[in-house]
């Protein structure tokens, strides 16, 4: 089991800047925080804003800060996030290779900052919430993808 995107599993933080950036049309990200943050609006100049956030930490935030796409709560934020995975891990191959040598290993975004939806929060007051972990989910979906096409 991985449990924490820090240290040796950095790379499996949407935080961890690349070295081949995302593309995907006029867009070019270097972390899939801005990329995944910058698909929350559809407003171009919005858009633009997030993707020229200084670090991945600015991009979450001003992601937060735009009026989000209509469908973005009806199931989008995941389809979102699946893309922006694919395409992170599809942008080198070191990457797409630490990612498989995982092999059957559970993917769980472990997370201080109570972030139940994405990750599972381990700090005192979440101990009995047990987190939904659709980022550790969707990284093995996109891992299982890899393995099958090699």
């Amino acid at each position: 089991m991985i449990d924490l995107f820090r240290g040796e599993h950095h790379y499996l933080s949407n935080f961890y800047i690349l070295e081949e950036p995302i593309r995907y049309g006029w867009m070019i990200c270097y972390t899939s925080e801005h990329f995944f943050a910058g698909l929350k609006t559809t407003d171009v100049n919005m858009r633009t804003w997030i993707l020229q956030a200084h670090d991945p930490a600015e991009a979450k935030k001003r992601g937060r800060a735009v009026v989000l796409r209509p469908d973005w709560n009806d199931g989008f934020d995941k389809t979102a996030m699946h893309l922006a995975l694919i395409l992170k891990f599809s942008a080198g191959e070191n990457l797409r290779s630490k990612l498989v040598n995982t092999g059957a290993k559970r993917l769980i975004e472990g997370n201080w900052w109570h972030d139940n939806y994405w990750g599972n929060c381990t700090c005192a007051k979440c101990t009995d919430k047990p987190g939904a972990n659709n980022l550790g989910i969707l990284l093995t979906q996109v891992r299982s993808l890899f393995q099958q096409v090699g």
